[in-house]
């Protein structure tokens, strides 16, 4: 039911919380200015482009142990090729998802109306600053940055506009120097591209309170870096504390724009007056990196392993039919084969050399058919672990056809239970089932098994659960594996 998407959505929402706690502990109290907006930057950055990279194979084998196989059974659910029960099985499947499916729609569609909400607000923000600027008195045009006269806001920059209150006329020359000065450093530093960049970021995970946090301290180092760049020591803190408050009364605000004031006035002069930090304290920015490493192994854990990969591979080569289909076979060879010759796998999979290549009959020959190809061989002689994987290379207007194999471990049959009898005694159940313990999986077997219940005309709905016993398929030994035919009665 997860897509990429929501995946990805799940792994950059973890790691944004990682990094709104390390900030928030280690960090948003130092006066290392530069170095705190990197973090916000290169974090937040890190925790969207992360996700979406290709995780290490090693991690994700590591953390699936494919080597034993396990990874394997998603596929064993198997596909029995008999109509009763693929039909009893797709009605299981249907009753038991619907309200999964249902689940999924809704938060969809909250989280849609969550995005759409978030965009129509940035879209009026612009809309109101657009408007503001085209009813604004344009006062000075210097190095590309135009200053504007208006009555509605509060002093701000955004971008490469200053829009001056016209209150600041009342200000007297130093003070208007500053206001000055001020602005003209957040744009120089390009502030206003940091402001965006986490307006997009509130969009996309508008759910998640930690993104709203770093928002607003991002915003909050923007005005300690101009304060600092603007040399403002303890001489004369006092007065630009006083020209903060001074401006503190104009009112309204877009959050999308750097005032020259706000209401983290105090914030702000603490700052002023706070002794520079011991250089040593920059080893905290180092938190970002178990941050990274936390969000690559989240990464891992939520891609499939190597092997599910692989698998896919054969629907790869299905679609590509009408690439090869002019194409005829120069070799066949079989990677991985301990059990049977290559000669017997070539004549199981009814395929020869000359024969024209078609990828969906392969895959039929190797996986599909009807208890007659390639993994049936191996999966009714206690192979349950077993898969093919074909590769194709083309070379002269002609295909060789390379499948490697991977046996896995034998398996026996360890216990068989039945649930969902009333009416019926279980030994009676076990009867019809006729599998005994210690005797090899046998797919066909258990295909029968049901065939038997459906035929008696006791039972109707059946379901069987494969169920390997992990440990005793330790040191490459065969393994048991247990059976349970979940029955409904007539």
């Amino acid at each position: 039911m997860l897509t990429s998407f929501s995946i990805w959505l799940f792994q950059a929402s973890v790691a944004i919380i990682l990094l709104a706690a390390c900030y928030k502990l280690l960090l948003e109290k130092l006066t290392f200015f530069e170095w705190n907006r990197a973090y916000l930057l290169l974090g937040m950055l890190a925790c969207l482009v992360i996700p979406v990279l290709p995780s290490p194979s090693f991690l994700t084998n590591l953390l699936f142990d494919t080597t034993a196989g396990e990874t394997y059974l998603f596929d064993l659910p198997l596909k029995f090729n008999t109509t009763s029960v693929n039909t009893s099985t797709s009605n299981v499947t249907v009753a038991s998802m619907d309200w999964q499916t249902w689940s999924v729609r809704l938060l969809a569609t909250v989280y849609l109306m969550g995005v759409f909400y978030k965009i129509v607000g940035l879209l009026m923000s612009l809309a109101k600053l657009s408007k503001l600027k085209r009813n604004s008195i344009l006062v000075d045009t210097s190095n590309d940055i135009q200053v504007f006269s208006q009555d509605k806001l509060p002093t701000f920059s955004f971008f490469k506009n200053i829009f001056l209150n016209e209150k600041t006329s009342l200000l007297n020359d130093w003070e208007m120097q500053q206001i000055m000065f001020h602005e003209r450093i957040h744009i120089v530093q390009k502030h206003s591209y940091d402001v965006i960049f986490y307006e997009v970021a509130t969009i996309v995970f508008w759910f998640n309170p930690c993104v709203y946090y770093l928002s607003k301290e991002i915003r909050q180092v923007h005005e300690y870096l101009v304060d600092h760049e603007l040399n403002i020591d303890k001489s004369t803190s006092a007065g630009y504390g006083e020209l903060l408050i001074k401006l503190a009364t104009q009112s309204g605000k877009y959050s999308l724009v750097h005032t020259f004031s706000d209401s983290e006035i105090f914030h702000r002069i603490t700052m002023l007056t706070k002794p520079q930090s011991n250089p040593m304290q920059k080893l905290k920015f180092l938190s970002v990196l178990p941050i990274m490493g936390s969000l690559i192994a989240l990464s891992s854990f939520t891609t499939q392993p190597e092997a599910s990969i692989q698998t896919t591979k054969l629907g790869k080569v299905q679609t590509n039919s009408d690439k090869t289909a002019d194409l005829k076979i120069a070799k066949i060879t079989w990677v991985g084969n301990t059990k049977y010759t290559s000669d017997e796998l070539t004549k199981v999979l009814g395929i020869k050399v000359g024969d024209s290549y078609d990828s969906l009959h392969v895959a039929d020959r190797l996986a599909k058919a009807h208890d007659n190809d390639v993994t049936s061989l191996y999966m009714n002689n206690g192979y349950l672990f077993f898969r093919a994987e074909p590769t194709t290379t083309v070379s002269d207007n002609e295909i060789a056809l390379k499948i490697e194999l991977y046996e896995g471990q034998k398996g026996r049959i360890g216990k068989v239970t039945v649930t969902g009898n009333k009416k019926v005694p279980e030994q009676k159940v076990l009867d019809l089932i006729n599998i005994q313990p210690n005797e090899l999986f046998n797919k066909l077997k258990i295909v029968q098994a049901m065939k038997n219940l459906e035929e008696s005309g006791k039972f109707g709905l059946t379901n069987i659960n494969i169920i390997p016993d992990y440990k005793s398929f330790e040191d490459g030994k065969e393994g048991l594996v247990n059976l349970q035919y979940d029955i409904t009665e007539l």
